[in-house]
């Protein structure tokens, strides 16, 4: 379960880090900047401490973990 886990979510932030970044690269400009920005909101706080939070407010579930872990490591992959 827990190979499963670390798989999947690093599938999902690989993929939401890869969209994101290559949609800012392609626009560029005003597009690049607001997205960067957006990015450094989120790698702002510490990612244990926002995977606690969104698991607080969700229910702890396989699925959540997933999504929440791949989506506190999407903002890496993009930058």
């Amino acid at each position: 379960v827990s190979l499963l886990v670390g798989l999947a979510a690093m599938l999902i932030g690989v993929m939401i880090g890869i969209a994101v970044g290559a949609s800012a690269g392609y626009f560029g400009g005003r597009t690049d900047t607001i997205v960067v920005k957006i990015i450094e909101i989120f790698q702002t706080p510490p990612s244990f401490l926002l995977l606690v939070v969104l698991m607080a407010i969700a229910q702890p579930s396989i699925t959540n973990v997933v999504l929440a872990i791949g989506g506190v490591t999407g903002p890496t992959t993009a930058r």
